[in-house]
């Protein structure tokens, strides 16, 4: 609690307020002014304001990225994601030495690693229209910038995959994400529900509760799609993101069972979200200034 200063006398100069222990400084007027937060709540948002702002929240503070360097952050590190994830599987079908199902799950966890950790502090580091959409739902990230993250990552993905069809024009409709010879549409949506699921579970775990250390966030993350890759990569094509299906889907000009990709993260990630909350420890004293 700040103590007001008593009221200095009329005519006295600056160096007899000095002498007297009267700060200039300090004669500044209180009216209209709100009370100092707790110390705890300055600490909380002076860290937000900074650098280590966890990913999957939009960083703020005085030196807040624009929206506009927010989207491309979010655009190239959707193309480092879906290029780095999409030329694994590509390159698995071209190469005399395969990576095979578990090289391929580590591309894909590795890239989102480094995405998340190159540009998660001046975006969030979402990278999938689902994850974008389950965290507005869940209030934890405005509704406002949603069309244009969704449409980052869209960009992101489609000019990633239409390079990647430049250099290897033949083998592109290998990177699409399609059922497995045998699968039910029914099964590829529960599988799509469940491991969209878990990534979102394990987002919100990492980078979005206080209580979590988000400085390994990249990494709990980036291993968690690793595993969804790898259960589920050789069954429903482990897309867990409209943005993964759109781009080659586009590049290769084959739309077959896209709607599932699009739908079922999309339900995936706004259950997990929704279930999260439940988890979650309500703030007392005071509130944390985020803006997810």
């Amino acid at each position: 609690m700040s103590t007001v200063p008593p009221p200095t006398p009329a005519g006295m100069s600056p160096n007899t307020q000095i002498a007297a222990g009267i700060s200039p400084k300090a004669q500044i007027s209180v009216v209209g002014t709100s009370p100092r937060p707790p110390s705890s709540c300055l600490v909380s948002v002076m860290e937000e304001g900074r650098a280590v702002n966890p990913p999957f929240q939009e960083p703020v503070g005085l030196d807040s990225p624009t929206i506009v360097q927010k989207v491309l952050a979010e655009a190239i590190g959707t193309f480092i994601l879906i290029f780095v994830g999409c030329a694994s599987v590509v390159v698995d079908q071209v190469a005399q030495t395969r990576l095979t199902p578990v090289g391929i799950a580590i591309a894909w966890g590795l890239a989102l690693l480094v995405a998340i950790y190159s540009v998660g502090h001046i975006s969030g580091a979402h990278f999938n229209p689902s994850v974008t959409i389950a965290l507005a739902t869940t209030r934890r990230f405005p509704f406002k910038h949603v069309p244009a993250y969704v449409a980052a990552q869209v960009v992101g993905s489609i000019l990633a995959s239409f390079i990647l069809k430049g250099l290897i024009s033949d083998k592109i409709q290998t990177a699409l994400t399609l059922p497995s010879t045998g699968t039910s549409d029914l099964s590829v949506i529960v599988w799509e529900i469940i491991t969209s699921f878990m990534l979102m579970f394990s987002i919100c775990a990492v980078a979005t509760d206080d209580r979590a250390a988000s400085n390994a966030a990249g990494v709990a993350i980036g291993f968690t799609l690793l595993i969804d890759v790898l259960i589920a990569g050789q069954v429903s094509g482990a897309s867990m993101n409209p943005a993964r299906s759109i781009g080659p889907a586009l590049a290769a000009r084959k739309f077959d069972s896209l709607w599932m990709y699009i739908v079922a993260p999309t339900m995936g990630t706004v259950a997990a979200a929704l279930f999260y909350g439940l988890l979650r420890v309500r703030k007392s004293g005071c509130q944390m200034l985020k803006a997810v």
